[in-house]
């Protein structure tokens, strides 16, 4: 009987591990694919962008990079002795990697303290939120209105909670305090990637590399100015794993209780790692099959009741009902989020559209009538796919290139907007939407490196060792839940840095046959000729790329010239500081003049022919706002009280460097001619008929006469 359950364990164990390996690979090499050909690209407001993307490139790149894993591996006698060290001296490896960390702690400490990002959307939210309890409002748990956000949300309640409770300590919305532990974050993230490295048997080389491999991969770092649990809430959960490891290894009880108590607080930080803590008892499971013992069952055990306690947010709400004394409902029908998952809107495929938030007010707060009516839907919306395969293919082809295949997967371009200080003018160009193209692209290369080095793993790496099952059968997690959920690069992120060990493991192995060709046994040889096959047929499969679909994958790259063009939208001029005249275009006669007469303490702005009105523009030092100054009487043009609308008359006011008075001028291609700018979405126009100027709503890839100025330089 013991021999059958015996052989009924081993075959489950081979069945599971076999089964999840199959389905990873054929995600891996379905992004690689997409990786190669294509990349996505988010605006600030969410927007994305399909564009066409460099095969040849990409390969280069994977081929130069292999080329310095070979020199590394086989040529360079100083890089050989100083991995030969780092795997041999315990003590040096340690500082090595200390060094490391202390430098990628440094860079983020320095990041968050630069930029210093105010919260938006949802972070704002629930710093306000925590700001309001504070104060005894708790009108957010009731239904209705914008005060009623944890009543249509309670996941938030835990992440509310914690801020609660940091105000007391900190201060409300001192969201430094925050920025500062989410680089703590980063830097313990990357140190427990290190240490399950080093727990699943690789060496220490590809310990420290994993570090590296981190600290270079930016979006992780962009992330550490969000006031929101993205960072903690992953860096709990990976070292969750690294105790449970150590626990199923040595029984340690210390282990087993830091590990579900880690678990447990990433949950409460952010609800989207329940996916994680599913995971992690799908790996204690693993661990059980390979050797079934009480302890390993206990800690399992242990995993479930965590999940129960927060699948249905009970943690949070009891804890909630303690804190305010009034109960947190269960908010909006799940439901809600995969009928919009399977909805288009104006950011992309399943993004989010306000739909939960619609159709919740629709069934008058009603979760259960809210649920039904978006049952309903799925199902038509299921039918349609049904009838439609082109569609469907167009469709979740579309959803998962624009939350996977972006390089930096939201985090960079969610800087875009200033903080609290003047940030310095190589920070505002990098983080401008032209410096965020370029980004992109260098990341762009870096994220199919990773993928490649995946790949690597995929064929040549080390079967079996939990580890990596973990990080397997999470990312598979989250790739199947938001391929139906909401679409988001900020939530896909988190499975994505799950691939960076996957990626350190896979080129140490290159590195390692490279070095030792003629020590190959024979599985390693069947390995790398498959690896030398794959990378063959991948690019077969590429250069062969073509579509009969009306709506097949050539989606993946219709947003090129549209991009382009948004890119050079937002690039604008720099010129230098000095006298300049500005005439409309359809009348170059007239002048911008200050001297259409006087309204308060300001003199109104028009179109004038009288005198030689000239103006002074002097750009600013930290970014490419211009101020405009009537030479005249001295006043800057000026938008009253800084709020822009559209047929709103402007005038010249005195000077004081506000957002009423910065410029940006917007090259049109035709030497001389400008549009001017101001905020994200108006331009300053002339009316020819009244001669008077106005803002006017300005559209990038239009060109509107009359937003077309003529500037010229005055001696």
């Amino acid at each position: 009987m013991s021999n059958t359950t015996d052989s009924v364990r081993r075959a489950v164990l081979r069945l599971s591990e076999g089964v999840v390996a199959v389905l990873f690979a054929a995600v891996l090499f379905g992004l690689l694919f997409l990786a190669g050909v294509s990349t996505a690209v988010i605006d600030p407001r969410e927007r994305t962008y399909l564009i066409q993307d460099s095969i040849w490139l990409n390969l280069l790149a994977a081929f130069i990079f292999s080329l310095t894993v070979y020199y590394v591996g086989t040529k360079s006698a100083r890089c050989r002795n100083f991995a030969a060290r780092i795997n041999s001296d315990e003590a040096y490896s340690s500082r090595c990697r200390k060094i490391a960390l202390y430098v990628i702690g440094a860079v983020g400490l320095l990041f968050v303290l630069i930029v210093q990002k105010t919260p938006g959307a949802d972070q704002y939210i629930i710093c306000d939120l925590a700001n309001a309890w504070m104060e005894k409002d708790y009108s957010s748990l009731l239904p209705g209105g914008w005060q009623g956000y944890l009543e249509m949300w309670p996941r938030q309640l835990g992440i509310v909670l914690i801020l609660y409770f940091a105000a007391y300590l900190f201060g409300t919305y001192n969201y430094l305090v925050f920025q500062i532990c989410n680089v703590l974050g980063l830097v313990f993230l990357l140190k427990g990637f290190a240490d399950i490295s080093d727990q699943s048997g690789n060496s220490r080389t590809c310990g420290l590399t994993v570090i590296i491999a981190g600290g270079l991969f930016l979006p992780l770092l962009a992330y550490t100015s969000f006031v929101y649990g993205n960072i903690l809430g992953l860096a709990l959960s990976v070292n969750a794993l690294k105790y449970a490891g150590r626990y199923c290894d040595g029984y340690r009880l210390a282990d087993g209780i830091k590990s579900v108590l880690l678990i447990f607080a990433a949950v409460l930080v952010k609800n989207n790692y329940l996916i994680f803590l599913i995971g992690l008892i799908l790996y204690v499971l693993l661990m059980f099959l390979k050797q079934p013992t009480l302890r390993r069952a206990l800690l399992g055990l242990a995993m479930v009741l965590v999940f129960l306690v927060h699948v249905d947010n009970s943690f949070a709400r009891w804890a909630t009902k303690a804190v305010t004394g009034q109960d947190a409902g269960k908010g909006m029908s799940s439901l809600a989020w995969v009928a919009m998952g399977l909805q288009g809107g104006p950011r992309y495929n399943g993004w989010y559209n306000d739909y939960s938030e619609r159709s919740y007010t629709r069934n008058h707060f009603d979760a259960a009538a809210q649920g039904r009516e978006c049952l309903d839907y799925i199902r038509k919306r299921m039918e349609e796919f049904r009838n439609d395969p082109g569609m469907a293919l167009w469709f979740f082809a579309g959803k998962n290139a624009s939350q996977w295949n972006n390089p930096e997967f939201q985090g960079v371009s969610l800087n875009y907007r200033a903080g609290r200080v003047q940030r310095p003018r190589w920070l505002a160009s990098l983080l401008s939407v032209p410096g965020i193209a370029r980004l992109t692209g260098l990341l762009n290369y870096y994220q199919f490196l990773i993928l490649v080095g995946v790949a690597l793993f995929v064929v040549l790496g080390r079967r079996g060792h939990g580890a990596a099952f973990f990080y397997c059968v999470t990312f598979l997690g989250g790739f199947v839940f938001h391929t139906f959920w909401e679409a988001k690069g900020q939530y896909t992120m988190p499975y994505f840095a799950l691939l960076l060990p996957l990626c350190a493991e896979g080129y140490c192995t290159l590195s390692q046959c490279l070095s030792l060709p003629g020590r190959l046994g024979k599985s390693e040889k069947v390995r790398c000729g498959l690896a030398a096959a794959l990378a063959l047929g991948f690019a077969a499969l590429v250069f062969a790329y073509r579509t009969p679909w009306e709506h097949g994958f050539l989606v993946l790259e219709k947003d090129t010239k549209r991009y382009q063009q948004y890119v050079d939208a937002h690039t604008y001029a720099r010129l230098p500081d000095g006298r300049y005249r500005l005439r409309p275009c359809r009348r170059p006669a007239l002048l911008l003049s200050s001297k259409g007469g006087i309204v308060g303490d300001a003199a109104r702005v028009t179109l004038s022919r009288e005198g030689d009105e000239t103006l002074y523009i002097a750009f600013s030092r930290s970014d490419n706002v211009a101020y405009i100054q009537f030479e005249s009487n001295k006043k800057f043009l000026d938008v009253p009280h800084g709020r822009g609308a559209e047929g709103k008359e402007l005038h010249a006011y005195t000077g004081n460097r506000s957002n009423a008075q910065k410029w940006r001028l917007h090259a049109t291609g035709e030497p001389g001619k400008f549009q001017v700018l101001f905020g994200e979405n108006m331009a300053l126009a002339d009316d020819a008929a009244k001669s008077t100027v106005h803002l006017d709503k300005y559209v990038w890839g239009m060109s509107r006469q009359s937003q077309i100025w003529i500037l010229e330089r005055v001696d």
